[in-house]
Formats: structure tokens, C-alpha cells, sequence
């Protein structure tokens, strides 16, 4: 339940907090509305929050114009999730790595772009976001990473407006490496952390004390502690203090003294700087007591092109496995391109967020070899950064996609793992069957 001044004080303590930290914003402030208004975090940082400064709102007329919008509007304000980002990334990696040519100066650009973010980081490992990173770096890395910009980086920024100011990034995990190579390509990516309950963002990463994998201490008016098991506890401006209605969910999630328990697991620097683990009913445990962040699994499947959503399975036992939605329309256009036929028939189109998407295949491709070892070989590359109980030891292909229809995904696009682990225990169950054989 919140009051107009706590949606104020939301919007309020974001810009405080970016001013505090060398980005004092204006009404000059151009912000593309593209996720649903719905979603707290899109109504606070890519709407109301501009509306205050004065800035000026544009609208995504769909998800596949979106960067044609983008041209047409040049935000300075842009507010994304992981997922975006890392479709925008392989998208480009895709386009670079079509020729030899193209690949060597991705390579070449993609290693420049870590080793500067290593370079400008101090004993703290800040980075300050607010003077350009050529500046700051000495030769002949700056000179490298002038060479990266003009034959990389620049058709980044080129796509994004050649305008963007804040670039910022929420509601689930961004995985390490991706960030670390965005901002080492010079973009401005700010993470932030929030919930519905706390009006959107109460940690923003420091522009000027940028710490790559971390986030920020509390926004001006929140105050943040833990819980013995490490659980993120928070109140403070644009904070609820009770659910409209909900004597029984208000006395199970605010502590007597007025802390909201936000359910996220979370791990604190010496300087208050958070990061988040994961939701605390999400977190896998083996049946040997190791724990695993389900959300780290997800980005990192998510920074794959062949894969469209994943259900990541292990809570008690040996060891991770998934269920995997290919990326259905991927694969069908290699198949294509390669002249392999498939059963057209079983192949299922649906607009998804004004797309035409494929929803669902035939067998006949689940099973194709080229799919399986092109599979394989993604889940290798997402196993090499895991530590080794952490990795996916086994999956399944699923032959049509998790959806809001079928009681498999929450209207925020999030699956329902209670619903999933249900409806296909029968091919979980056979999953380790399997590999224990």
C-alpha cells in the first residue's frame, strides 16, 4: 500500500543518490517508456521519475521496433532488464562473428573492453563512470581502446540514440562478465535493485564509485541491515509498512520494530554495498548442503542465443540439471540455411509482445543431432564459468515454450518453478534416471 508522497519520495531519493554521486540529471532527461507501466520499475525510473524533472517521455511502439524507436527518439534515460541487454550483446556478436574479419576485432574489442574496467579500478575496486574512460587510461591501452571503439564500440552507442546518459538495468541478475564488457565499451550501465514493495530502486550503482558485480549502500531516506541468515532487511522512504488488507502477509513480512523482509539473500561490503544472491526461497540446495543462486544459473543460460528460457531443477539432489525452451526461431533458421527438413506441421507461431514467435516444434528437431551437440556445446561454455557442483550436469529440450496459458509463467513473465517441477516431474524424474545409469 502506497501513499502519493511515498511514490514522490521514490522517485525523489533516485536522483538525490545519482547527484550525490557526481550526476546531478535535468529536465533535459529523455526517457524511453518500453517495459509495461505496470511494472513498478518502469512506472517509477522510466516514467514518473522523468515526469518530475521535466524530462520528456517517448513510448516503444512494440518490442520489434524498438530500436527504430530508439533511433527516432535518442533517449538519454533508458530502463531494461538483463535479458535486453544480453539479446542486444549476442546480436552483435552474431553480426561481428559472421566473417574473420569481424571476428578478430570482436575478439580484439571484447578483451580491451575487460582489461580497462580492470585498469580504472582502485584499491576499492571503484571505477569513476563520470569522466570518459579514454581519459583515464594511459598508453598504449588507451590508444587499443580508441582502435575498439571505432571498428566496435560506436555501433553501441550508435544503435542506443548516441544520447544515453543512464543506462539502467533491473529486476534480475546481470550476469558479471556481460556488464564488466558493456562498461568497458563505455556504456552507461547503472544497476539497480528494488522491489514492488519498496516503490522500485533503493540501491543504484555510484557513478562516480562504480563497483563492477555490486551495487550501491541505500539511496537517501533507506536504511538496509541483515537477518542472521543474511536475508536483506529495509525500510525507509517509499518503504510499505503493511499490505492493503493483509493483516496476515504485514505480520509475516515487517519485523515488530518496522523492517520489511524482502525475501532476497544478500551479501555486504565494508563500505554498505550490496549484492544480491538470490531469492531466498530460490536458492537450490544439494543434498550434500552446497547452495546454489538459481537467478546466476538463469542470466547465465539467458547470455546464450540457442536458449529462450530455462528451469533450473536440483533442490535436494545430487547435483543441477534443466529443462530447456530453445531458441526455437534460431534454430529453425539454421536448419533452414543448412537445408535440413524438419515437420513444418508441428512448427507453432504466436504473437509474443507483438511478435511472431515460434511457440512450438516437432520431435523430429528436439531430437536432431545438430541440435543436441549445438546445445551441449552452450551448456559447456556456461558450465566453464561455474564452479563444478554448480554446474548443469544434465537437460532436457522441450518441444514447446513455458507460458502464462498453462499456468507455467506469472504475469511478470516469471516461471512458475512450484507449476513447472509439477507438470514435469515425470521428465525430471527420467532426467536422473538417466544419468545415474
Amino acid at each position: 500500500m502506497f501513499s502519493h508522497k511515498d511514490i514522490l519520495n521514490s522517485c525523489t531519493r533516485v536522483f538525490k543518490h545519482l547527484a550525490a554521486h557526481g550526476q546531478p540529471l535535468d529536465y533535459n532527461l529523455v526517457s524511453l517508456v518500453l517495459l509495461p507501466v505496470s511494472h513498478i520499475m518502469e512506472k517509477i525510473h522510466g516514467y514518473f521519475s522523468p515526469l518530475l524533472l521535466g524530462g520528456t517521455l517517448g513510448f516503444a511502439s512494440s518490442y520489434e521496433n524498438l530500436l527504430m524507436d530508439i533511433a527516432t527518439i535518442r533517449p538519454t534515460w533508458l530502463t531494461w532488464v538483463p535479458r535486453l541487454a544480453a539479446v542486444l550483446f549476442l546480436s552483435f556478436q552474431k553480426g561481428f562473428m559472421s566473417t574473420k574479419d569481424g571476428r578478430i576485432a570482436w575478439e580484439k574489442a571484447m578483451d580491451v573492453a575487460v582489461r580497462a574496467t580492470k585498469a580504472l579500478e582502485d584499491h576499492n575496486g571503484y571505477i569513476n563512470l563520470t569522466i570518459p574512460i579514454p581519459d583515464q587510461l594511459e598508453e598504449p591501452l588507451r590508444q587499443e581502446w580508441i582502435e575498439s571503439y571505432n571498428s566496435v564500440y560506436w555501433r553501441f552507442h550508435h544503435v542506443l540514440g548516441g544520447q544515453l546518459k543512464n543506462f539502467i538495468i533491473g529486476a534480475a541478475y546481470l550476469d558479471i562478465d556481460l556488464q564488466r564488457k558493456l562498461v568497458g565499451m563505455g556504456l552507461p550501465i547503472i544497476l539497480g535493485y528494488g522491489l514492488t514493495e519498496s516503490a522500485a530502486g533503493i540501491a543504484l550503482s555510484c557513478p562516480d564509485k562504480y563497483k563492477i558485480g555490486w551495487i550501491s549502500p541505500p539511496t537517501p531516506g533507506v536504511e538496509f541491515r541483515q537477518n542472521e541468515d543474511g536475508e536483506l532487511l529495509i525500510k525507509g522512504l517509499g518503504v510499505i509498512d503493511s499490505y492493503y488488507n493483509n493483516i496476515e502477509a504485514t505480520r509475516e513480512s515487517v519485523t515488530s520494530d518496522g523492517w520489511f523482509k524482502t525475501g532476497d539473500i544478500a551479501e555486504m561490503d565494508d563500505n554498505g554495498y550490496i549484492r544480491i544472491v538470490d531469492r531466498k526461497k530460490l536458492l537450490i540446495v544439494l543434498d550434500n548442503g552446497k547452495k546454489i543462486s538459481q537467478a546466476r544459473l538463469e542470466a547465465l543460460c539467458g547470455t546464450s542465443p540457442l536458449i529462450d528460457q530455462v528451469a533450473i531443477v536440483g533442490q535436494d539432489r545430487e547435483y543441477i540439471s534443466a529443462l530447456i525452451v530453445p531458441n526455437y526461431d534460431f534454430i529453425l533458421r539454421v536448419l533452414r540455411s543448412h537445408g535440413i527438413p524438419f515437420d513444418e506441421s508441428q512448427v507453432v507461431y504466436q504473437d509474443i509482445n507483438d511478435i511472431s514467435t515460434c511457440v512450438e516444434v516437432g520431435m523430429d528437431i528436439m531430437q536432431n543431432d545438430l541440435v543436441r551437440l549445438a546445445m551441449q556445446d552452450q551448456i559447456d561454455m556456461i558450465n566453464s564459468k561455474l564452479r563444478e557442483y554448480e554446474t548443469i550436469k544434465t537437460f532436457r529440450l522441450m518441444r514447446h515454450r513455458f507460458c502464462e496459458e498453462d499456468g507455467e509463467l506469472s504475469h511478470a513473465n516469471k516461471l512458475k518453478m512450484k507449476t513447472i517441477l509439477e507438470k514435469y516431474q515425470d521428465v525430471i524424474e527420467d532426467m536422473y534416471r538417466m544419468q545415474a545409469n
